[in-house]
């Protein structure tokens, strides 16, 4: 019995946000769009790092492409990524939906799904909020604008990225971790 409550725990813990830890997410690296390295032991130079996962294709990504670009530009000192999670898109394709969209912020490109299957990034979009430290301060729905796929309320009323940033800014713990992200699955 000792031992089946042993392995049980195991599983447990070992499930719990996808063996994430601060030290392997600063030991990784992506190409970038314009094909250099980035580190993201970069990211404890900021108090604050948002990471996007977005498809080029998806609806939902492209909806909130303004909302994502409004945010990076409000928030002065936050540090914006996105991370393009799949090898199925050529460079064409994401170069045009970051043209498009106007997205001025470090495109990453994750072709084996490393950095998603690290932080268990499941839907696109979704979004982690990373202090310097490596700690996930939230991650999932930007906001509650979208109600399920193909349906949305018009204006979202719960902004839960914005939130928690301003929580963290103000020396809070974050109210609201986690909230399901709606939208494409990560493949």
């Amino acid at each position: 019995m000792k031992n089946v409550l042993l392995v049980c725990i195991i599983v447990i813990l070992c499930n719990c946000n996808g063996y994430y830890s601060p030290e392997k997410l600063f030991k990784e690296t992506l190409t970038t769009l314009d094909n250099n390295t980035f580190y993201f032991s970069s990211i404890k130079k900021h108090d604050l790092t948002s990471i996007f996962f977005l498809y080029p294709d998806c609806p939902m990504c492209i909806n909130y492409s303004s909302v994502i670009k409004k945010i990076n530009q409000k928030i002065k000192n936050l540090n914006t990524l996105c991370v393009i999670p799949s090898k199925h898109y050529s460079l064409d394709e994401i170069k045009e939906f970051i043209s498009t969209y106007k997205l001025n912020f470090p495109i990453l490109l994750d072709v084996n799904n490393n950095i998603s299957n690290l932080l268990n990034a499941t839907t696109v979009p979704e979004v982690f909020l990373i202090d310097n430290n490596g700690k996930i301060k939230y991650n999932g729905a930007i906001d509650n604008w979208a109600i399920e796929l193909g349906k949305n309320r018009g204006v979202a009323t719960q902004h839960f990225l914005l939130n928690a940033i301003n929580e963290v800014d103000e020396g809070k713990t974050v109210n609201i971790k986690y909230v399901k992200p709606i939208g494409c699955i990560i493949d």
